[in-house]
């Protein structure tokens, strides 16, 4: 039962305490089995009580658009770099998968940007690089200014490839200086230390001490972003004098050349 989901965590949130994801769901979940045919393989859940404010998933659009984004679907195989990501990915983040879902007959993927330089990655390890604290991969645009459209543009955080957060919850976190070079990003970072997890309504991390130092450690990431953000920006600045240059010359000589007898 949603509702009733929502109302505990609501109550529990003005007492300051918390409830683990999957003690929440165990408490509001029955499950049932049935002998099936082995070779028919499927998952069927069904949705009762759904709240008003919900509804708007009944739209296969809206759906989609909600699964892309949280779920821990492929990337679309038309993402020029999604292969080698993920085998980045798989091989730092042991509990990395993936599940194939399709709303109306359509598979649905991650959402991606065109226009991107190659990826990169990055290891969070805690202050005594003893620990690996989280996986993160990007590509910076390769055009001017920040990503489009908005909502695939930034960083997300990943737990088990589920979303945690938004972009706006990694730029609130990693960024403490110029926030807005973070849109000129896409990437994921993908939680390794099993000390880190979720708030039950996975809006963020639950407070501890391996979380605080991910939080003070993950700036690596604002650190190395900004400055490839800054030196694309310098290039780009560099390339426009030269070609400004180059047609002031051209229009010199042009005039120069009208001027002769």
């Amino acid at each position: 039962n949603a509702e009733d989901m929502i109302k505990e965590v609501d109550e529990l949130k003005k007492n300051r305490e918390n409830i683990p994801l999957n003690s929440l769901i165990s408490k509001q979940t029955n499950l049932t089995s049935e002998v099936e045919k082995k070779n028919a393989h499927y998952t069927m859940v069904e949705l009762r009580e759904i709240r008003k404010d919900s509804k708007l998933l009944f739209k296969g659009t809206s759906l989609a658009t909600y699964i892309s984004h949280n779920a821990p679907v492929p990337f679309d195989p038309s993402f020029h770099y999604g292969k080698a990501i993920e085998d980045d990915i798989a091989t730092f983040v042991e509990d990395y998968d993936c599940v194939p879902v399709s709303v109306d007959g359509v598979d649905i993927f991650k959402p991606y940007a065109s226009n991107l330089r190659s990826h990169k990655h990055i290891i969070v390890w805690d202050k005594h690089r003893e620990r690996k604290h989280a996986f993160c991969w990007y590509c910076e645009n390769q055009g001017k200014g920040q990503i489009k459209p908005a909502n695939v543009c930034g960083l997300t955080y990943r737990y088990k490839n589920f979303t945690v957060g938004d972009n706006y919850l990694t730029r609130k976190t990693i960024w403490e200086t110029s926030p807005h070079l973070a849109f000129y990003f896409i990437g994921e970072v993908y939680i390794i230390d099993p000390k880190i997890v979720p708030t039950s309504q996975r809006d963020d991390f639950e407070q501890s001490e391996a979380r605080d130092s991910f939080y003070k450690e993950e700036k690596v990431i604002a650190s190395e972003l900004n400055s490839r953000a800054r030196a694309s920006s310098g290039i780009r600045r560099a390339e426009e004098y030269v070609q400004r240059g180059a047609e002031t010359v051209s229009t010199i000589q042009k005039e120069l050349k009208a001027k002769e007898p």
